[in-house]
This record gives structure tokens, sequence and C-alpha cells, in this order.
């Protein structure tokens, strides 16, 4: 990872973060992370019982390769991100 950026849009009760990603990190590294950032989010907003939404952006290369909402699912490792994310 190469830097993380954070904004909260008070007017739409919204948390948006921005991670930028090497531009070698690998699909695969790239799934897992989501899926375990998705999956920390969630059981984190749930047990807080927090009252905004959110979004996940993941940049590679200045090319969006991920983009994360409440209530998606895990993907398997293996997909490829250019089938998912045209960005």
């Amino acid at each position: 990872m190469e830097a993380v950026e954070e904004h909260f849009a008070g007017y739409f009760n919204e948390l948006g973060v921005t991670l930028r990603l090497a531009e070698q990190a690998s699909d695969e590294s790239i799934v897992e992370l989501r899926n375990k950032l998705l999956n920390c989010i969630e059981a984190v907003v749930a047990r807080l019982d927090m009252d905004f939404t959110w979004q996940v952006s993941m940049y590679r290369a200045q090319k969006q390769v991920a983009l994360i909402f409440p209530g998606d699912s895990v993907i398997s490792s293996g997909v490829d991100l250019e089938l998912i994310y045209k960005g």
C-alpha cells in the first residue's frame, strides 16, 4: 500500500476511504485485502451500531481496481478484477 486517504461527507453521512496500492500489487493480494477490509468494516459498524454509510475505493497505478460498499459479498480469489471493476 502506498497511501490511504479518507473523507467524511457530513451532508451524506458517508465515510469514504481511498487506498492507493503499489503498481505491482497482484489481483490476488488485492482481492484478499478487499475481503479482509469488507469483513472488518462490516463487523465494526454492526458492533458499534454506527449510523453512517461507507465506501472503500482501491487504486493500482491510477486505475480503480476495486470498490467496496456495505452489503457487498466476499469475492473468490483468482477472480479477474478487470471483469468486475471496469473503471
